[in-house]
């Protein structure tokens, strides 16, 4: 095997007349988004294993899955609220791309 190539992320762009600021403020919103991503990630994967412990009635287990669920449902909601502030301040702040 060889190494991979680095990942690439096209999808995302932020304009800004400033250079840096749009540097700084793009890099700000892929973070928040991949870390939205691993959290819905977190999201299934606690979901799913709590709905197999009580179909499997490890009661324990599954009170215990249902609660790492609800912190990682939680944590979803305020990453949201972070990416609608981070949302309307560029919106404010930041000069349309032509």
């Amino acid at each position: 095997g060889t190494e991979p190539p680095p990942p690439v992320c096209g999808q995302l762009v932020y304009c800004d007349a400033d250079a840096t600021r749009a540097n700084e403020r793009g890099a700000e919103c892929i973070a928040n988004y991949f870390a939205s991503v691993v959290e819905h990630y977190e999201i299934a994967v606690s979901g799913t294993l709590a709905n197999w412990a009580r179909k499997l009635r490890y009661d324990r287990d599954a009170a215990v899955l249902s609660d790492i669920l609800d912190q990682d449902k939680m944590a979803d909601v305020r990453l949201s609220q972070d990416r609608k502030m981070q949302t309307l301040t560029a919106l404010t702040s930041a000069t349309l791309c032509p």
